[in-house]
């Protein structure tokens, strides 16, 4: 499991890989302002095991990797996938598979369209087919997040020093985990996210960046990588309806429904780890 540091012009990007080389890439893309470590090292590694070389990395401004000002420098999710390819390019991967948890899922779609050639699928998790008007409020039949998680997420980035963050953090994952939900484990993996992270920033400058962000949802109908769209019903933040909807945009996309799951698959469903080794085994990638 081997971390590495990536320059992508004036920026550096944390990233590690498991697994061997030689094998299939998967991308695993995490939601808007959380780190690569929210995929946990078990379900990193059992993906290794099934065969496939796993990369997961910390976006611009999380985790390790560099802090944009993005006053100065502002982006958008095309950006964020010029860096996702960048990382592919770094570990010498041709096309690879790339799984998105919620804003990675609207990554994953994105490079889809912009780069198909770097795409040998998609799988598309807690996630929309919208981009800008998700933060918004959403886009008629397809609303935004609950409340109640809009308002943890605000305390977590109000929050004035890092005991109070973690404790905000705590209650973010509450409602975000759905049935999975287990407040020792989500703590002590907080309290790591914590000393490695930059701070809040991070999370609305990737709120600004979706939000400038044109919408494409009608486009989507022009990606011709398999796709699997993953949603649970307990998602209280990116509800049934988008998943549904990323699935009826994109020609083909299967759509599985995981019971019980909410918006941040942390620990990873078994249903979702056998469901993204099945895709990829049938789907393969090039190196």
């Amino acid at each position: 499991m081997p971390e590495r540091l990536i320059r992508i012009g004036e920026l550096e990007l944390w990233t590690e890989d498991f697994g061997d080389p030689a094998d299939p890439a998967v991308l695993l893309n995490s939601g808007g302002g959380a780190p690569g470590i929210l995929w946990s090292e078990s379900f990193c590694g059992a993906l290794a095991d099934a065969g496939r070389h796993v990369i997961r990395y910390d976006y611009r401004d999380v985790g390790l990797s560099s802090v944009v000002d993005f006053g100065a420098n502002p982006y958008t999710i095309s950006d964020l996938v010029t860096d996702a390819i960048s990382v592919l390019d770094a570990y010498d991967a041709g096309a690879a598979h790339l799984v998105g948890w919620s804003q990675g899922g609207v990554i994953a779609q994105t490079a889809a369209l912009e780069h198909p050639d770097r795409v040998a699928s998609v799988v598309s998790i807690a996630s929309t087919p919208l981009r800008g008007a998700f933060h918004s409020g959403g886009d008629g039949a397809l609303g935004g997040p609950e409340p109640e998680f809009a308002e943890a997420g605000l305390a977590m980035i109000g929050a004035q020093d890092d005991e109070e963050r973690l404790d905000r953090y705590v209650d973010f994952m509450r409602v975000g985990c759905g049935t999975s939900f287990d407040e020792e484990q989500t703590r002590a993996f907080g309290a790591w996210a914590l000393r490695r992270g930059r701070g809040p920033e991070g999370v609305m400058n990737h709120v600004m960046a979706m939000a400038a962000t044109p919408e494409c949802r009608d486009e989507l109908r022009r990606i011709t990588a398999p796709t699997l769209v993953i949603h649970g019903t307990h998602d209280r933040v990116i509800p049934m309806p988008h998943g549904e909807a990323t699935a009826a945009a994109i020609p083909g996309a299967r759509l599985l429904v995981i019971e019980g799951m909410g918006h941040i698959p942390r620990p990873e469903p078994k249903e979702m780890l056998a469901a993204i080794v099945e895709h990829t085994v049938s789907v393969g990638a090039k190196r």
